[in-house]
């Protein structure tokens, strides 16, 4: 999806910041607002920025966000970042 396309180095320097978070984090999961905390401190600083680096995160299988999703008791997937594709394929 980003091919021949340049990548902001702060999506890039949030990619790396979340592998250390995946790495650290049992189990590799992590609220939508922390994420948010977490691209702020990457200097992504506006809304539309986050979520942007998030559906990149996403399509690149560094992180799995389901926007808007709900699961069966109702409560939406979209409030959670999964920091490790790997570990929800091996459950």
């Amino acid at each position: 999806p980003y091919m021949g396309e340049e990548i902001p180095s702060k999506f890039l320097l949030l990619e790396e910041q979340v592998q250390v978070a995946a790495a650290s984090t049992v189990p590799p999961l992590m609220p939508r607002d922390q994420f948010v905390g977490l691209a702020r401190k990457s200097g992504l600083v506006d809304d539309e920025n986050i979520s942007a680096a998030l559906e990149f995160l996403h399509q690149s299988g560094v992180a799995i966000y389901y926007r808007g999703v709900r699961t069966p008791n109702r409560s939406p997937l979209s409030n959670v970042v999964i920091l490790s594709p790997q570990w929800l394929s091996d459950i």
